[in-house]
């Protein structure tokens, strides 16, 4: 990384200055391969480079440079949910968002397939003109494959190469092309379009079970089904591809116009779950549970989203499954983890920035948590999959992610760069690492409490000390609802644990107003493992503001 005060101010001169860098130390290795990798200008200033120590230590030298980070690799963790998240098209978010048009989503993964028919350009307006990026050449990859739709595609491999470690394409492509299919499911799933495939009604057969069909439609291709059958113990299944299973006597009128249409036509619409599941939504059993172990000031995780079987695109390159002798490829899957739960909270995020341009990410992430909801549809707090009881904030965070109330949340909890600035003095970094974090030589810490502006409250309390369980929070709070507004504070929380907020009403009379409160937990000294409320402000305009409060006692 090097200094943001000695950055020259366009991209393409850091570029240059990046590389002078790099020659003036060492122009090229002996085979000839570039020693210079990347020229990074966004998130961090600086460049990448293949260098040997005392390489390295000569620039280190420099006073522009700021911090050194090694090379690592990393390694892959991990219905229609748009339904289940409440969108609709004739009303809410996803209307008021224009579908999201406009807003452009960045995806880091695994890369992408491009014939997928999800990332299909048909309908799409031009490609934006403030669009920057490139759809780079590579293996198995050209510029032809970017469209409307998938505006920019690039690979980021020199460090691999510059490691030693070659990219077959027996194992991957040196190139955006997808070989594990991981960042085409995602992609798909945040920014994926509607699209039809076709469909094959199987009569009822008493000789050939339902799964022996469904997995010879699957053979041959099909993209669904909709199966005749009157057996009497069926159970919900995990097809390989959509099934409808519907009594006999309801096919004769499919059947009658399948005779009467030379080019029939069906679509699969998921109006509502007839299954009578409970409890839903559920936390799934391998989802990150809290508290941070690294900075367990912050409660985590933030949010629930969708995450156990989402069907989106995958590469149709790797087997997805193995029936007998026979690998077996699709173009979509069924995928669980967190992975596919952070696309879901991408993509809304990316219809929230379209309804409201001038929201900063602090500020979406705070509408899409104080919108949240904690109950299940049982009517009881959300459960946790594996033990079935109760779940608690360090299971869900806020709670399950509700778009349409997101895009009016009433009150929202900012950030800017002093308070992130604030918030990492309050982690003992060295001078050298903040000035690597924030790219400024300069900067001022009035505080040290680590009390950052976030939409959440959680304490930590030793049992050990037999000091007081007491810890205090100020938060500020931004008016984006109606002008005229009057909160008031309502606290719920269980009898050993005691909230004060001060003041317990906040009076706004314009839009963007700021008004800040004091917020002080009181545990008991007896009480032990968490215990948890919340704070909810409310208003005269049907504005609920929801903020989970913890407190964890060891």
């Amino acid at each position: 990384m090097t200094s943001r005060a000695m950055n020259p101010s366009s991209s393409a001169l850091r570029n240059t200055w990046h590389r002078a860098t790099v020659d003036s130390i060492s122009p090229s290795l002996s085979d000839g391969e570039d020693k210079f990798l990347y020229s990074h200008n966004h998130v961090a200033h600086g460049f990448s480079a293949r260098l040997t120590p005392s390489e390295l230590a000569k620039i280190e030298e420099s006073p522009a440079h700021r911090a050194t980070i090694k090379e690592s690799f990393g390694k892959l963790f991990t219905t229609h949910s748009s339904k289940f998240l409440g969108l609709k098209h004739s009303s809410g978010l996803w209307p008021n968002s224009s579908y999201g048009e406009d807003v452009i989503i960045g995806i880091l993964d695994t890369g992408i397939w491009p014939e997928s028919a999800s990332f299909c350009d048909k309908g799409m307006p031009p490609v934006p003109p403030r669009w920057k990026g490139e759809c780079e050449n590579g293996t198995a990859f050209s510029p032809s494959h970017c469209n409307r739709k998938l505006i920019g595609a690039r690979s980021f491999s020199k460090g691999l190469a510059a490691a030693g470690l070659n990219i077959s394409q027996m194992y991957d492509y040196d190139s955006a092309r997808d070989f594990a299919g991981h960042g085409t499911h995602t992609s798909s799933t945040a920014a994926g379009p509607l699209i039809a495939g076709k469909v094959v009604l199987c009569d009822n057969n008493n000789t050939v079970d339902l799964d022996s069909q469904v997995q010879e439609l699957d053979n041959k291709g099909a993209y669904g089904a909709i199966l005749l059958s009157d057996e009497l113990n069926l159970y919900p299944e995990d097809y390989s591809i959509p099934v409808v299973v519907i009594p006999t006597s309801s096919g004769a009128p499919i059947k009658d116009y399948l005779t009467r249409e030379n080019n029939a036509t069906v679509s699969m619409r998921f109006l509502q779950t007839k299954l009578g599941t409970t409890p839903a939504p559920i936390v799934a059993d391998f989802s990150s549970r809290g508290p941070d172990p690294i900075n367990p000031s912050i409660l985590k995780p933030d949010i629930l989203a969708p995450g156990v079987d989402i069907l989106a695109a995958v590469a149709p390159n790797v087997p997805f499954m193995e029936v007998g002798l026979y690998d077996l490829v699709t173009n979509y899957a069924l995928y669980s983890g967190t992975s596919m739960a952070a696309p879901h909270i991408a993509g809304v995020a990316a219809l929230l920035k379209a309804v409201h341009k001038d929201w900063s990410p602090a500020a979406i992430k705070s509408a899409m948590m104080t919108t949240a909801y904690t109950m299940d549809n049982t009517g009881t707090t959300l459960k946790d999959q594996r033990w079935r009881h109760a779940a608690t904030p360090l299971d869900f965070g806020a709670g399950h992610i509700n778009p349409n109330k997101a895009m009016d949340p009433g009150l929202i909890y900012d950030l800017n760069l002093q308070d992130y600035i604030e918030f990492l003095c309050s982690l003992g970094y060295t001078d050298k690492q903040m000035s690597a974090v924030i790219r400024r030589g300069q900067w001022n810490c009035s505080r040290s409490d680590g009390d950052l502006n976030y939409p959440s409250f959680i304490a930590v309390y030793s049992n050990k000390t037999g000091s007081p369980k007491v810890k205090s929070f100020n938060r500020v709070v931004t008016n984006v609802g109606d002008d005229s507004s009057v909160y008031q504070a309502i606290v719920a929380s269980p009898k050993e644990m005691t909230v004060i907020v001060q003041p317990s009403n906040l009076t706004f009379t314009h839009m963007y107003e700021k008004q800040s409160f004091h917020l002080t937990i009181e545990v008991d000294q007896l009480a032990t493992g968490v215990t948890y409320g919340y704070l909810k402000w409310v208003d005269q305009h049907n504005h609920v503001v929801s903020s989970p409060i913890v407190a964890i006692s060891y």
